[in-house]
């Protein structure tokens, strides 16, 4: 029975590597190419772990911020500096006219949170003539799991000789091998290499699951390879 309860206290959590930067105490990585039925250990841990679930949960915000979480001293950091292709970024990069802030679901809601069944997204002022122009355009794509949201940014400015891109997504941990379709509306001149790209790189992050002693908690992580490398110049 100690063991367990040991077992079902261990610190699960995906290890981005130290390109990543992520800070989080007392943890044990996970193999994620072992056949391992995350959805279900989740569940369990959950169960165990109810209990120590506040009623809300910090998450990170589109700009430099460190977010902790604290309950009978444990502490959770989120990445404070994001590691690119050709670089850095920090989170202070991402700045647009109303920065929304991330809520925090309530504890029923993360309880049932765990499969994406929607999606949809938009961008601000994207069309041929300012992606040419290398005036810098901002996406914002919204995925929906039951009762909570995750949120990808995608910042891209591109001149007449240069162009530079971010994407980075704000992603749940309760998330359990869920099935993501990228789609959007028409938007005028927006490079549909762009969203395949996307594509593939939300269905790598957003199949992993995290957990830390079973309390779900968000993580920030930048996507790559660049997403330049998928834009024609004109």
């Amino acid at each position: 029975k100690t063991q367990t309860m040991f077992v079902l206290g261990v610190l699960l959590v995906v290890t981005f590597g130290a390109v990543h930067g992520a800070v989080v105490d007392r943890i044990t990585s996970v193999d994620l190419d072992e056949l391992v039925d995350y959805g279900a250990l989740v569940d369990r841990l959950l169960e165990e772990t109810r209990a120590k679930i506040p009623d809300r949960l910090p998450f990170t915000q589109l700009h430099y911020e460190r977010k902790t979480w604290d309950a009978a001293d444990e502490r959770f950091d989120v990445l404070e500096k994001l590691e690119g292709v050709d670089g850095h970024l920090e989170l202070g990069s991402f700045k647009r006219d109303g920065v929304p802030n991330l809520q925090g679901p309530t504890n029923d809601q993360i309880l049932e949170s765990k499969f994406i069944i929607g999606l949809t997204i938009t961008y601000d002022n994207f069309t041929s003539d300012n992606f040419t122009s290398g005036e810098k355009a901002n996406g914002q794509m919204t995925i929906s799991y039951d009762k909570a949201e995750i949120i990808t940014w995608i910042s891209i400015q591109k001149g007449s000789d240069s162009c530079s891109s971010s994407l980075q997504n704000f992603l749940p941990s309760t998330l359990s091998d869920p099935t993501v379709t990228f789609s959007s509306s028409t938007s005028e001149g927006l490079p549909q290499r762009l969203f395949s790209e996307a594509k593939d790189t939300m269905n790598f992050y957003l199949n992993r699951t995290l957990v830390t002693q079973g309390l779900p908690t968000f993580a920030s992580v930048v996507a790559g390879p660049d997403l330049c490398s998928s834009l024609l110049y004109n």
